[in-house]
């Protein structure tokens, strides 16, 4: 491919494409019909365990009318506070609840009701707020469920519906047109009652209650009333003499002489309702006509927050503090929603994080479904592993699909090219390469999980609380053919900006995904069978999206078989020595002698290694990979690139080589080759002295090409049984006993160090006739210290200079105390 080509492919990839996301089907039945009086529908406790239990959550219920699959109805989930605090929830099924139509209306005006509050909550401050009037809550809702307070019975296994809560709430003046019974203004005041902004209410009533503060903008949640304050004692928060005078500046009374809902014109503006207290200098304007009223204690009304973001990280800003609340006068308080708890409004505000996690974790349930009924393996993976590969790190949560497409690619590579090694013997490595590129090039991985149909699993945005839809606050954007370019504009493709092409939330949950993303979902499954299942479920579904990695015995017998063309050449090698230098007896002893022939024999007639070393590279990149993956989980995906490029290069395999004497058997017509690696081989002998400024001949590839061809040889010899070679392989790769030990970049770690310990790092390069002389200084309180090395390569001398400082810095002498 020219570089024209290869840039236009590249353009492609990154380009974005509108594509719709599955709706999970457990979600999508309608709860009722028409025709039905009553119905049956599937519950599950939601346990909620706070920690620390600083908070106490009303107990809720999830209502579907489908069963939830095996691994959903038992979710569990870690939901991120501020201030460093988490509640883990738990699904807990809890059999079948009983509805009849008229409980069905009442919890889904109850539903709405509360999605309003925490969503749409200015919807809350006229007089009446009508529920159930709008037809399109219940129409154009793509799911169907109920979550409503409960009560646990019989040793926690069954649940019923707190009916007393819901339709307490439900009777609330706010939602009765006519507040004709609610007496306005009452005289005298007694014990037993409160005059609020909008009427004389029991305190029962205000108690547990949700109010709107018109002079403070916000809602609040009462949680009782504080009967040693009034209006007249002192303002301890604002520093006044009084709440009376902390509010008092030359205007009008209020009270129920104004029951205006809209909030009070102020001459200074009120302070947020949240995180900030009012001081002195920020006075509303307002003269209680009720001083003598006891207060009433109240917690902000919370803002909804993406709950599955890992905060355990935050910075000291946000530790552990305890609830905000506020004392209020009662008759600067609109009565809302009665019997509205504070602890009922804890546990709403879990509630959309968790489904907005339970109905991805559906979606990757119907993806193992799918793919189970294609092929039995199918069924041997876990949801939460697929639910991984389909989520991207834009979702911002603790876990995203990196590190699984890491090792999916590396077994993608390694599997396509030991089927293409088999089925094209003619072909050399130049030729292998390029077919395998074009098997594993992202585009095709592209358009083969479009033809799957893979892209509707894919979850590529972070959840965004205001954009959460349920039955009672359906998506009022609705979208169809005609209506689809007007909501979703064309984005550029070379639009970067996630944030700004992830679109408008649609009725048909578009968004825009880049082709380079649903490539690599292709990698991540590919790597959820090896994690979940092994090498033959990976094989299954590289064969079910299109890709052919299988292939006959008689292909590895026939490949076993040729080698003996290279049986002439074993006069010049030491087979039995070779043999016992890699603790490995080959059956087809021309594999191990073709392993060893350079191609500058080729002219000569018959192959070289290059073949074996294309088959070799790509298992030992595999291995190692899987390997790095399976010790360190907690590694990042970068990380693990990085540790792999250590340990699988040409440099620590030209090492190997000449430590296990490989460049003694390689069979080479070249005398140039020879020379350089004759060079290279005395001066890591003799000349790579602690000290030595220049740091030598650069090594030679054919080295580094045997330590692979050697292990392609094995792989095939031993009928592709990756265990003899991950077993070969550790007794001479001595780095992966000791990755402790290993820099991976000395010039970084020595950056780190100099900026850890306030010290001066400076390099100085030169050119010496073709030869680069950098000198390294490091500098500050109690340390000064040199070091230089010589190198064709700029970086190369910089990178020995840097481990030379480092030396010296970790000595008793050197190094800052």
């Amino acid at each position: 491919m020219d570089s024209s080509a290869s840039e236009s492919c590249k353009d492609e990839i990154l380009q974005r494409e509108l594509h719709e996301m599955l709706v999970p089907a457990a979600l999508r039945k309608p709860l009722i019909t028409d025709l039905e009086n009553s119905v049956s529908l599937n519950s599950y406790y939601i346990e909620f365990s706070p920690d620390p239990e600083d908070r106490i959550y009303k107990k809720f219920g999830l209502f579907v009318k489908a069963p939830l699959p095996g691994e959903a109805e038992r979710m569990e989930l870690d939901l991120h506070l501020s201030g460093r605090r988490s509640v883990m929830t738990k699904l807990v099924p809890t059999g079948i609840a009983e509805f009849d139509k008229n409980e069905i209306m009442l919890a889904q005006n109850f539903q709405e009701m509360y999605l309003k509050i925490i969503l749409d909550r200015s919807e809350f401050i006229p007089e009446f707020v009508p529920l159930g009037k709008n037809d399109t809550c219940k129409s154009s809702s793509s799911t169907f469920y109920l979550l409503l307070p409960v009560v646990l019975h019989d040793n926690e296994s069954t649940i019923t519906v707190d009916w007393e809560i819901v339709r307490r709430c439900l009777s609330s003046p706010v939602f009765r047109a006519s507040e004709d019974d609610m007496v306005k203004e009452h005289f005298p005041l007694d014990d037993e009652h409160l005059q609020l902004f909008n009427g004389y209410r029991s305190i029962s009533d205000v108690e547990n209650s949700l109010v709107y503060c018109p002079h403070k903008k916000a809602f609040f949640f009462i949680t009782n009333v504080v009967h040693g304050k009034n209006g007249r004692s002192p303002d301890k928060e604002t520093e006044t003499s009084s709440y009376l005078e902390h509010l008092e500046q030359h205007g009008s009374p209020v009270g129920p002489s104004k029951p205006n809902p809209q909030p009070i014109q102020q001459k200074a503006q009120a302070s947020k309702p949240h995180h900030k207290r009012d001081t002195p200098s920020k006075r509303f304007g307002i003269q209680l006509k009720y001083p003598g009223q006891p207060l009433l204690h109240a917690k902000p009304l919370f803002s909804l927050h993406n709950l599955l973001l890992n905060r355990r990280s935050e910075n000291s800003e946000s530790c552990e503090r305890p609830e905000y609340f506020i004392d209020l006068p009662p008759e600067l308080c609109q009565l809302k929603i009665i019997g509205f708890s504070k602890d009922i409004g804890s546990s709403i505000s879990l509630l959309p994080s968790i489904m907005h996690r339970l109905e991805n974790l559906l979606v990757a349930s119907e993806l193992k479904h799918k793919l189970s009924l294609a092929f039995p393996e199918g069924a041997e993976v876990t949801c939460y592993r697929v639910l991984e590969a389909l989520t991207t790190t834009n979702c911002q949560e603790c876990f995203s699909l990196e590190r699984l497409e890491t090792l999916g690619d590396a077994f993608l590579k390694y599997a396509v090219g030991r089927y293409l090694f088999l089925l094209h013997d003619t072909l050399d490595e130049g030729e292998l390469t390029k077919k395998r590129s074009d098997f594993v090039d992202n585009l095709n991985l592209y358009r083969l999980a479009i033809r799957c149909k893979l892209q509707v699993y894919i979850r590529d945005n972070p959840f965004d609380p205001s954009q959460f839809f349920a039955l009672g606050r359906p998506c009022l954007v609705i979208c169809n053919k005609e209506s689809e370019s007007n909501i979703h504009s064309r984005r550029s493709s070379s639009q970067a900006d996630h944030a700004s092409s992830s679109g408008v939330r649609c009725s048909k949950g578009h968004h825009w995904l880049k082709k380079r993303t649903i490539s690599d979902v292709v990698e991540a499954l590919v790597g959820v069978f090896i994690v979940d299942s092994g090498f033959r479920a990976a094989a299954s579904f590289l064969r079910f999206i299109g890709i052919q990695v299988d292939f006959e015995a008689s292909h590895v017998v026939n490949a076993c078989i040729s080698s003996t063309s290279y049986i002439p050449r074993a006069t010049r090698l030491d087979i039995v020595a070779l043999e016992n230098l890699l603790g490995y007896q080959f059956l087809h002893k021309g594999l191990l002698i073709q392993a060893f022939v350079h191609p500058s024999c080729k002219n000569k007639g018959g192959g070289c290694y290059q073949r074996l070393e294309f088959l070799g590279d790509a298992v030992l990149d595999y291995l190692m990979i899987s390997y790095l993956y399976s010790v360190y989980p907690k590694l990042k995906p970068g990380q693990l690139t990085v540790l792999r490029s250590v340990l699988v290069n040409n440099k620590a395999f030209a090492n190997v080589a000449i430590d296990l004497s490989f460049n003694k058997y390689l069979i080479s017509d070249s005398s140039a080759l020879t020379k350089s690696i004759n060079s290279y081989v005395d001066w890591i002998k003799t000349g790579a002295l602690e000290g030595s400024l220049i740091d030598g001949p650069n090594y030679s590839k054919a080295l580094s090409d045997l330590v692979e061809s050697s292990m392609g040889a094995i792989l095939l010899d031993s009928g592709f049984n990756l265990g003899v070679v991950w077993t070969i392989a550790l007794s001479f790769l001595d780095p992966i006993r000791r990755l402790s030990s290993l820099q991976v970049s000395p010039i970084q770690e020595l950056h780190e160090l100099c900026q850890a310990y306030n010290l001066n790092l400076q390099f100085s390069p030169s050119n010496m006739e073709g030869m680069f002389l950098v000198e390294a200084q490091v500098n500050g309180k109690d340390v000064s210290t040199t070091a230089s090395a010589i190198n064709l390569n700029k970086n190369e001398a910089i990178g020995s200079a840097s481990q030379k400082i480092l030396t010296k810095l970790k000595g008793p002498k050197d190094f800052p105390s």
